[in-house]
């Protein structure tokens, strides 16, 4: 009883407001009706015939539910023809139909055909050119069966003429109440296999989830174990394998409409969080220093740079890391890091400007750690500078210091050692001036402390670095891992330097290459290396580019010969070192057996001097590993440098003999001058250190003097 008066309740109210709905809101089909040649609008209709008298009471209500048959009311508009009334009306009573049985009119077939499938029998065999959903969904709203018609026929007037004739039709039609309760079972019925089929679903995305979760744990776990080895690439590659499977199974989940999507979404999220550190722990490095490149250099440039992973306060190099090199006009080179982390780019023809090194981010499959690695670069400066002297040794001094911004500097107490042509032991004024220059450049160097060569050296300053060669003298076996006194290295160590900087030019072609190296003190070791070319036709014309000439430099005796006495010789700089006007030159000599010396200074004019024993020393005789100092603070005289300029050197010889005596005439300094040139001696002392019973050495040390 109850359910029959829900049927009346929605019958009523939607029979009523089909009924306003149609006569206010639906405009018949011939609401445009020719007059004359022309359309007219608007046109209205006034009754001029219907079927009855007054139309019917079930058309503003509709009749409640009678011997298990419910009512239906359909209403067409204004139609041109009454098969069109009489078609809309029935159409629009099937449309009530099923909302009545809360459906949507699209749904009639799929209903229909769970009602009444193919073995229900109730089609029909003889109908042809239909589908059988078709019938099915026929046999459904064939159930609507129209009860009792009314029509009005309905005159169009417009513009105050006759327009035409239209049909409006009502029709009052009847479905059996059981047709609702067949189609809720079968809501019902769907209901409890959906809500089956839904409850397996979530069992099996439930089980999905947790084995992603599992898998997902597992990824993490094991990148921050190779984050922690300083393996951040095979870390990235994990996160994105897991990144590819959460959206492998997001998109599987959407696709289906299934739950489970906001865990995925949450494991999504430890994900950028992972790989943001991983980025911000990635730095491409290049280098402390710019790069520098000669005005209108057209070869080949090697423009190094670094890659680094940043983890707990370590550096760790990365390998194998692609990184691009690029400028305005896009990519200029590309390479892969080496075991160093050190990426050397190659480039033809570079110019000055900003350039960018970065990642290749198309080096990592997935889209998003693409885009993060993108963001991993750095700014390289290449700034072009005058092939001038002065140029060139800011361009050199700049590069000698480059390398990665996170690894120390090579040497940061840095000593200025000699300049010299090519692997001569010979200055010029050009060398001279080039040292001035470098070392000018070399304060400005950050974190550079340029320690100024000492005018002199106390004998104890020499005695102690000696020791620090972790030998004496006395004990020496000679081997060339054993820097001599004279060296840049010891030099560096005598004055407190980490580090030498030596300097050689050389000609090639219109150029002069100058090369750079900073030479670690006591072991001698290169630690960094640098060039720079100057164009001659930028040298002054007049100052001295090559060294004065002195082809019959003499060379002193190998000191490997067996039971050679082993001299140290060298003034208060290297050996090979440029002195100027003005500046004075000190001379320190020690033996490693005791030993008579014999001190030979020529000058530049090849004047030969007898500079030790002299007048006040005695007879030259020598303790082993005892330094002394040429001249000495009780002599009478000094090195100062002035003209004659050129090459000079001092030689030292050594016997366990006392020299036989050398023919020569006294200055008033006490200092003798010989007759005979240095070679000539040097042939004499020499036979005599080849007698029998007698051990006998050699050493020198060449220098340049020049004007400025």
């Amino acid at each position: 009883m109850q359910k029959k008066r829900l049927f009346k309740l929605i019958g009523g109210v939607m029979a009523a407001g089909a009924l306003f709905g149609c006569a206010g809101a639906r405009v018949p089909a011939a609401s445009t009706l020719s007059v004359g040649s022309a359309d007219c609008t608007p046109v209205t209709y006034h009754k001029i015939a219907a079927s009855a008298a007054s139309r019917p009471d079930w058309i503003l209500t509709v009749p409640p539910d009678k011997e298990g048959r419910h009512f239906l009311i359909g209403i067409s508009g204004y139609h041109a023809t009454e098969q069109e009334g009489r078609s809309e009306a029935i159409r629009y009573a099937r449309a009530e139909f099923a909302r009545y049985i809360g459906v949507q009119v699209a749904e009639l077939e799929e209903y229909a055909s769970a009602i009444y499938g193919k073995a229900s029998g109730v089609l029909d065999p003889t109908i042809s050119g239909k589908s059988q959903s078709s019938q099915e969904t026929n046999e459904l709203v064939s159930r609507v069966k129209p009860k009792e018609w009314y029509f009005e026929k309905q005159q169009g007037v417009c513009r105050g003429q006759e327009s035409g004739v239209a049909y409006q039709y009502f029709v009052l039609a009847d479905v059996p109440v059981e047709e609702y309760e067949k189609v809720q079972a079968e809501k019902e019925n769907r209901r409890i296999k959906k809500e089956a089929e839904l409850a397996r679903e979530e069992e099996r995305i439930e089980k999905e989830i947790k084995d992603l979760a599992a898998s997902h744990q597992t990824a993490l776990l094991e990148a921050e174990a190779l984050l922690a080895k300083g393996d951040p690439m095979l870390a990235l590659a994990l996160l994105q394998a897991d990144w590819s499977r959460l959206y492998d199974a997001e998109r599987g989940l959407q696709a289906k409409g299934s739950g489970g999507l906001e865990q995925i979404h949450s494991m999504q999220r430890d994900i950028p969080i992972r790989v943001g550190r991983v980025q911000s722990a990635l730095l491409v490095d290049p280098g402390r220093t710019g790069i520098s490149i000669s005005e209108g250099e057209s070869g080949i440039i090697e423009i190094p740079a670094w890659v680094w992973y940043q983890q707990e306060g370590q550096v760790f190099p990365l390998s194998g890391i692609p990184l691009l090199l690029e400028g305005g006009e896009g990519l200029v080179a590309h390479g892969k890091s080496d075991s160093e982390g050190r990426v050397v780019f190659s480039v033809k023809g570079i110019i000055p400007g900003e350039y960018t090194i970065m990642i290749d981010p198309q080096a990592f499959p997935l889209v998003y750690v693409r885009d993060v690695m993108a963001k991993v670069g750095a700014t390289l400066s290449v700034s072009g500078y005058t092939p001038d002297m002065a140029g060139a040794a800011k361009a050199a001094t700049l590069q000698l210091f480059a390398g990665p911004s996170l690894k120390p500097l090579p040497a940061t107490h840095v000593v200025m050692g000699s300049v010299r042509y090519g692997e001569t032991r010979l200055g010029s004024e050009f060398g001279k001036r080039l040292e001035s220059l470098i070392e000018s450049e070399a304060v400005k160097v950050p974190q550079v402390v340029l320690i100024r060569r000492q005018a002199t050296r106390g004998l104890d300053a020499l005695a102690k670095a000696d020791k620090a060669r972790s030998i004496g003298m006395a004990d020496r076996q000679i081997t060339p891992q054993i820097m001599p006194m004279n060296s840049p290295a010891m030099q560096a160590e005598m004055d407190g330097a980490e580090a030498a900087l030596e300097a050689n030019f050389s000609l090639e072609g219109d150029a002069v290459v100058i090369s750079l190296k900073l030479v670690q003190s006591r072991t001698g070791r290169i630690v960094s290396a640098s060039r720079a070319k100057i164009d001659r036709g930028l040298i002054p014309a007049d100052l001295q580019l090559l060294p004065p000439s002195r082809p019959d430099l003499l060379a002193p005796v190998s000191a490997d010969l067996p039971g050679a006495i082993h001299l140290e010789l060298t003034t208060q700089r290297a050996d090979g070192s440029t002195f100027a006007a003005g500046e004075k030159m000190e001379y320190y000599l020690s033996t490693n057996r005791d030993a008579y010396l014999l001190l030979l200074y020529e000058d530049a004019a090849r004047h030969l001097i007898q500079l030790y024993p002299n007048d006040r020393s005695g007879n030259g005789f020598q303790k082993a590993d005892d330094y002394i100092k040429i001249p000495n603070e009780a002599a009478s005289y000094d090195f100062t440098v002035m003209s004659p300029f050129g090459v000079e050197q001092v030689f030292a010889f050594a016997a366990t003999s006392p020299f036989p005596i050398l023919s020569s005439r006294e200055l008033a300094s006490g200092l003798k001058v010989l007759e005979q040139s240095l070679p000539e001696v040097a042939a004499k002392l020499r036979a005599y250190g080849r007698q029998p019973g007698v051990a006998y050495g050699e050493a020198n040390v060449v220098v340049t003097t020049v004007k400025e």
